[in-house]
C-alpha cells in the first residue's frame, strides 16, 4: 500500500489522503479526526494521525510546521495550510514559494 501511494500520480494520495464516503466520514469527525472534502479526489477524504510529512517539512509544534529556506538553508515558518505543499520536490524559500504565498 505504501509503495502504491508513493508512486501514485494523485498528489492528494501521495501526502497520505484516503478518500472515505460520507458514512465514514461522520464517524472520523465525531471521534475527533480532520476530514475535508479534496477536489483532486472528487471526495471527502481523510488524512490519518501520524501521516507523513512532505519531504523537508518538520513539525515544530503541534499543528506548527517549518521548512528549510532553499536559499539561507535556516528553518522558516510555513505560513500556507500544510494541504497545499506537495509531498515531493517542495522548494521553501524565505517570505514564501512558488507554491505558498507570503
Amino acid at each position: 500500500m505504501k509503495a502504491r501511494r508513493k508512486n501514485s500520480l494523485n498528489q492528494d494520495i501521495r501526502a497520505g489522503w484516503r478518500p472515505i464516503g460520507a458514512q465514514r466520514a461522520r464517524k472520523l469527525r465525531r471521534r475527533g479526526e480532520h476530514v475535508e472534502w479534496r477536489p483532486a479526489l472528487h471526495s471527502l477524504a481523510w488524512q490519518p494521525e501520524g501521516a507523513p510529512l512532505p519531504d523537508g517539512v518538520v513539525e515544530v509544534r503541534p499543528g506548527e510546521y517549518e521548512a528549510e529556506c532553499r536559499g539561507c538553508h535556516e528553518y522558516q515558518p510555513i505560513v500556507c495550510d500544510l494541504s497545499e505543499i506537495p509531498a515531493e520536490d517542495y522548494e521553501h524559500w524565505c517570505g514564501g514559494s512558488p507554491m505558498c504565498c507570503p
